[in-house]
């Protein structure tokens, strides 16, 4: 990955998570092969993700450069956050639920019980709900 790109990941600021990096090079990846220069995917290839209730798929947000009225929303949400936590936090404090959360563009959730889908304009996953993911297209039975 370009090291000079600075890849949007939203969590507590300074704090790494494995899962949401996975995912993020896992997106750029994707989207890369969708150029088709040396191997290629098809353009409606998407990022999948399974949780322990459901199948997400849609597009992962690699940026917060977009005008999209939900994802401002959502900008002030996180920056509101950190902000509080700066505020708030002392040197006795300890963070709890603390893991990354990655903006999916476009979201659909199938629910592995069945039922019907939801679509979301975005939606925010924690990564510590992920147990894995792929990409591809999903196809109806």
């Amino acid at each position: 990955m370009d090291k000079s790109k600075k890849v949007f990941i939203n969590g507590i600021d300074n704090r790494l998570d494995i899962k949401a990096s996975t995912l993020i090079c896992a997106a750029i990846g994707i989207d890369s092969l969708k150029t088709g220069k040396e191997v290629s995917v098809k353009p409606d290839t998407k990022l999948i993700i399974l949780t322990t209730s459901s199948i997400i798929y849609g597009t992962v947000l690699l940026d917060n450069n977009n005008d999209d009225p939900a994802l401002v929303i959502n900008n002030a949400i996180s920056e509101a956050r950190n902000n509080l936590l700066k505020e708030e936090q002392s040197d006795n404090d300890v963070i709890v639920n603390n893991s990354a959360y990655l903006r999916i563009k476009d979201a659909t959730i199938r629910p592995l019980a069945g039922g019907r889908d939801f679509h979301f304009d975005i939606l925010n996953v924690f990564s510590d709900q992920i147990l894995g993911f792929s990409f591809g297209e999903i196809k109806n039975d």
